[in-house]
């Protein structure tokens, strides 16, 4: 296996490992939270003790399309691990027909990557970041996709890095710098890869020591 097909496969299963982790913190935190995030309205305690609630007579019908999506999105999970990914698009597809899911759309993007079928991938990760737009991952990986798999002109790579830079918070900006740093790198430009670290520097200090080796590797390295 050549290293190019190895960087591919790597990729890869990072970008479901992480879709798969967000997802289910998501679900975590709906769990911790309750279905809806909201506190429940105060109700009478008479009629709490003389009859059963609404809810514990018949289930919502929020909850059951969570219950359905939750099993879409965990049959989609399994097809991506078995290297099924046309199943586990038609899956994660099935479950975004029932709830218009963040998660879901990273998983479409992670398959359609996987199958090299980038115009799918990029509608599904613009699906993604338009559900979520300040996610430094969703952001990351679309320029990565615009990079290596779709090779974008260098105009549309630095719009997109633009929009991305300016609409992630501020606390998230450093993934951006980075990310851009290391395609700026693959494609031959080592003076804007310095620029990136510089300013992931200067957005998190604490990674000077880590991100000044970067720089003093593309220093000595030809271009």
């Amino acid at each position: 296996m050549n290293k190019e097909k190895l960087k591919i496969i790597i990729t890869i299963v990072i970008l479901a490992l992480i879709a798969g982790a967000l997802y289910m913190f998501s679900t975590q935190k709906k769990v911790q939270v309750g279905e809806s995030g909201e506190t429940p309205i105060e109700q009478n305690t008479e009629s709490d003790q003389d009859e059963p609630s609404i809810s514990a007579q018949k289930p919502s019908v929020k909850s059951e399309n969570q219950a359905l999506f939750d099993k879409k999105m965990k049959e989609a999970s399994g097809y991506f691990v078995k290297g099924d990914y046309r199943s586990a698009v038609a899956s994660y597809n099935q479950a975004l027909a029932i709830i218009k899911s963040e998660h879901a759309y990273a998983g479409v993007y992670s398959a359609n990557l996987a199958l090299k079928d980038y115009l799918n991938a990029e509608k599904a990760i613009l699906s993604a970041i338009e559900l979520n737009p300040k996610s430094s991952d969703y952001w990351s990986w679309y320029l990565v996709l615009l990079s290596d798999g779709m090779k974008a002109s260098r105009a549309k790579l630095d719009a997109v890095y633009n929009d991305a830079y300016n609409k992630v918070p501020d606390n998230r900006k450093v993934n951006i710098a980075t990310a851009y740093a290391r395609i700026l790198e693959n494609l031959g430009d080592n003076a804007g890869a310095i620029g990136e670290w510089q300013k992931a520097i200067a957005l998190n200090p604490s990674m000077k020591d880590a991100y000044q080796a970067e720089i003093d590797a593309l220093k000595v390295k030809p271009q």
